[in-house]
């Protein structure tokens, strides 16, 4: 008898070193690609980050170029408006310096008149001076009459008083054309300064407009940056994003392995639950199917029975879920241990509470009616996130299938 125990202990052993390394390596690989999702994800999420923020940035620069562009547009209209006021300004000034150079001939014109009368008057002075008492004695004698000395003498008396006269007229002509000329000038003076600032304006106001388009360029070619930026951003959490999808596919592909094995595994237990497979009673008595009214296919089955009949503990358990479910209507979901659970649905009365310990067989509740099947339930077994065939589990004595 110990020999047999001993071989027994032997077998188990060599059954344990055998599935240990498979187990342990399968659960390695599956820890490894789901720390990889992880690694991928918090990356995704770094991505998305600066993603966020390249849009920002490119927001921003944008708001940025349409503000410089909307003050191009203001200088352009201003830069035009001070052109236009220097061509006017210029304008004028050449209107002004055509007038004061006529002004300034005309000047010239009544100066040189002047000068020549000058000379001419101081010409005959000049004759009469020299002439003195001689000159006088002749003009005396030379005359016939006392008439015509006198006539001679208011001659040279009406000559020199004309000459005064035109000469006084001449002056009053050189100084209007002096006044006409100055005041030429000094409009000329002022329109000339007034059109070189305008000029000093116009050419601040087009430094300020290099400027501005300098800035604009530099915005434009930092926002095409942040542009390009953004598109490798999009392209890596693309390829990251299939990264992640091809991981996740090879998780699942990994985790149903792992839950096949670990399922084998706790079939080939010597777990309580698992030695009853086969040989269960229903939780009600009745007809079942796996479809429902409309024909589609569910996970559990469907136990057809009239309204108010008993459901019963498909084994023992402990109740972690008593209530209502958007689609299920009264629902009993038990704990039978090593992540094996059922769940009863459609319920119209629940007579057990979440925490409540029961055996097989106790009634839990009572039938009633949905959308799943006119009268009865809805039974559904699960190891972990894996749905079981409770036909399986039941006894083929008590199961009365409906044909679909």
């Amino acid at each position: 008898m110990n020999k047999q125990k001993l071989l027994y202990c032997w077998l188990f052993l060599l059954t344990l070193l055998f599935l240990l390394p498979m187990f342990c390596v399968q659960t390695t690989a599956n820890a490894s690609t789901r720390k990889k999702i992880k690694q991928k994800k918090q990356e995704l999420k770094v991505l998305e980050t600066d993603i966020k923020k390249s849009k920002k940035l490119i927001q921003e620069v944008k708001k940025q170029e349409e503000t410089i562009l909307e003050e191009l547009s203001t200088l352009d209209k201003e830069i035009e408006a001070q052109w236009k006021r220097l061509e006017e300004a210029r304008k004028k000034w050449t209107q002004v310096e055509l007038q004061l150079l006529a002004a300034k001939k005309n000047y010239q014109k009544q100066k040189k008149l002047m000068e020549t009368l000058q000379r001419k008057v101081e010409s005959r002075l000049r004759a009469l001076y020299k002439t003195g008492t001689i000159g006088i004695l002749n003009i005396i004698f030379a005359a016939e009459t006392v008439p015509e000395i006198f006539s001679r003498q208011t001659y040279l008396e009406h000559l020199l008083e004309h000459d005064k006269e035109i000469r006084k007229k001449y002056i009053q002509e050189l100084n209007k054309a002096k006044a006409i000329k100055d005041e030429l000038q000094k409009q000329s003076n002022a329109l000339k300064e007034a059109a070189l600032k305008i000029e000093q304006e116009a050419l601040i106001l087009e430094a300020k407009k290099k400027e501005k388009k300098q800035l604009l360029d530099k915005l434009m070619e930092e926002g095409e940056g942040y542009k390009n930026r953004l598109a490798e951003l999009r392209k890596s959490r693309e390829s990251l994003k299939n990264l992640l999808k091809e991981l996740r596919k090879k998780a699942k592909v990994e985790q149903k392995r792992w839950v096949e094995h670990s399922f084998k595994k706790v079939m080939s237990s010597r777990i309580n639950f698992v030695k009853q497979k086969g040989d269960l009673e229903p939780p009600l008595y009745g007809t079942i199917t796996k479809k429902t009214p409309d024909g589609k296919k569910v996970r559990g089955i469907l136990i057809a029975a009239p309204w108010g009949s008993k459901v019963r503990a498909f084994y023992d358990g402990k109740v972690i879920y008593a209530g209502s479910l958007k689609g299920y209507g009264n629902v009993i979901i038990l704990d039978h241990g090593h992540d094996f659970m059922s769940l009863v649905a459609q319920l119209s009365v629940i007579f057990s509470d979440v925490g409540d310990r029961v055996r097989e067989g106790d009634v839990i509740g009572l039938s009633g009616s949905g959308i799943w099947i006119p009268e009865g339930i809805y039974f559904e077994l699960r190891w972990k996130d894996k749905a079981l065939d409770p036909i399986q589990w039941i006894n083929p004595s008590w199961l009365k299938m409906k044909s679909n």
